[in-house]
This record gives structure tokens, C-alpha cells and sequence, in this order.
């Protein structure tokens, strides 16, 4: 693709700030579809510990918590399955242990539009990284087996020693110091509003995409997001709330 080329596809697809010089990336819902392996197994793993009287836990309550980080998100879904008397922390460890290594095991396909938004922006020149509420190695390993790993010249993880998860800001200063970039020259992607508020927190413009766990409404409505869009699968896909 020539730099012409990349520049209008971008232009198309995504409006950034002309100061823009690196892109900070979600992962869960915002590069890949992952949520659709969270339908899959979670209600297994959870009839696998407590074969009577687990409740079914609905898609809608899934997405809820989609973007909080492993552990946390299983103990949301285990107090409404079963309550939260009835699991311990040992529970917790071993559904999370099982879930993560389906996850690295798992092939996911990228969101719509993703590899041409990726392709563009690497021939713009833009520094990107990932940054996700995963473990790194996860992480790392994940976005090879989904074939763009080559895109990201850092990748932050949740477990760096010395930084709170989101919605903190800390993962996301690693990231744009990590690429040598202002955090005000950065614009960070997320699929969710608590990973929009690390973002904003961290003093990015804040893009939000509805393909993950969170309604495009509520993320054009949210003061954390400059920017939502329904989609990068096409321009008419792009249609957008701007703040």
C-alpha cells in the first residue's frame, strides 16, 4: 500500500489528532474477538466445579465484565452463578488457570477492519504497541497465534510489577513512555469504558470501538471517549459520535 494509500485509508476509517504519533491498543474486543470463546467456556468451566445449582450465566452479563481483568472477572461471574459464599479463592485460581490456557490455545480472528487499520498505520510511520489487562506472556502469545504480533513494537501487560490495572492510567504511561511518546500525542483504542478511562486518565484521546463487550451508545456517551465508532470494517462502518 503507498503512503497515499495509507493515509486516505486511515482518513476513512479513523479521525486522529494531527499530533498523533503513536497508537496504544486494547486487545480484548478492540484487535481481536475473543468474546465469543467467553461464551463458549465460561458456563463449562463453571457447571464443571458446581454441577448443581450453577446458574446460567447470560451473554449480557458476560459482556458486563468482559473488559475487567481474569480474576476479577471470573468472581463477578461466579457470585451471580452461584453466590459468593460458595467459591474461595482456590475455586477462583483454578477456573482462571484453565480459562487462560484455552485462551493461548485459541486462534482469534482479528475485528473487523483491523489488519487494513494496522497495515495503514504502520506505513504512516505511527508507533503501536498493546496494551491489555492479560499477563504479558499471554498477551504475547495470543496476538501471534492471531498472525499480528509484527504490528506492536511493545507490548504491556497487566502484571508489570510496580502498576495498577486499568482503569488505572499506569499501563498505559508504560506504553506510550515504552514508545518514546508524550501520552497527550498518543490515542489509545478500547473497546470498553473502564479501559477508556485508563486511556483519558493517562492523558491520550481515547477512541472506542463497539466490538467488543460494551453498547455503542454508552461509549459515545461516556465522558472517558473522544471518539466512538460502531466499527473500522468500512467508512459507512464508521459512522461516529465525536466529543
Amino acid at each position: 500500500m503507498t503512503s497515499e494509500a495509507n493515509f486516505t485509508l486511515l482518513a476513512e476509517r479513523i479521525a486522529l489528532p494531527d499530533a498523533t504519533t503513536a497508537l496504544l491498543w486494547d486487545m480484548d474486543g478492540t484487535l481481536l474477538d475473543t468474546l465469543g470463546l467467553d461464551f463458549e467456556i465460561c458456563n463449562g468451566l463453571i457447571a464443571e466445579r458446581f454441577p448443581s445449582g450453577a446458574k446460567t450465566v447470560p451473554q449480557e452479563v458476560i459482556k458486563a465484565y468482559f473488559a475487567i481483568e481474569p480474576y476479577g472477572f471470573f468472581r463477578e461471574l461466579l457470585t451471580y452463578a452461584v453466590g459468593a459464599a460458595a467459591f474461595d479463592d482456590r475455586v477462583l485460581e483454578q477456573i482462571v488457570e484453565v480459562y487462560e490456557e484455552a485462551r493461548k490455545t485459541a486462534v482469534f480472528k482479528p475485528c473487523p477492519g483491523i489488519l487494513e487499520v494496522l497495515e495503514a498505520a504502520e506505513g504512516r510511520g505511527f508507533a503501536q504497541a498493546v496494551v491489555s489487562n492479560n499477563a504479558a506472556a499471554d498477551v504475547e502469545q495470543i496476538l501471534s497465534g492471531a498472525g499480528i504480533r509484527r504490528f506492536f513494537g511493545q507490548v504491556v501487560g497487566n502484571d508489570h510489577e510496580g502498576f495498577a490495572k486499568k482503569p488505572a492510567p499506569d499501563t498505559y504511561l508504560l506504553g506510550a513512555k515504552r514508545l518514546a511518546a508524550a501520552p497527550e500525542h498518543c490515542v489509545v483504542f478500547e473497546d470498553s469504558l473502564l479501559g477508556a478511562e485508563a486511556g483519558k486518565r493517562a492523558g491520550c484521546y481515547t477512541v472506542a470501538v463497539a466490538t467488543g463487550g460494551t453498547p455503542f451508545a454508552q461509549l459515545e456517551a461516556s465522558s472517558w471517549v473522544d471518539r466512538a465508532y460502531y466499527s473500522f470494517a468500512s467508512a459507512d462502518a464508521t459512522l461516529a459520535g465525536q466529543r
